[in-house]
């Protein structure tokens, strides 16, 4: 997830926003510990290569 969101040029804060959760939320999911819900999920549809890579 990490690399895609930079490829996409976001920062966490950025990425965090978008997807209406905190930044830390961004780094639990970026360290594997813990996985995006799925209607987290649902909000990568408009960055499907993160979501490819998240699955």
């Amino acid at each position: 997830m990490q690399k895609c969101r930079l490829f996409h040029g976001l920062t966490k804060r950025g990425f965090a926003s978008a997807l209406g959760v905190r930044e830390k939320t961004i780094k639990v999911w970026e360290n594997n510990i813990s996985q995006p819900t799925e209607k987290s999920l649902q909000k990568l549809v408009p960055y499907p290569s993160i979501l490819n890579d998240s699955l």
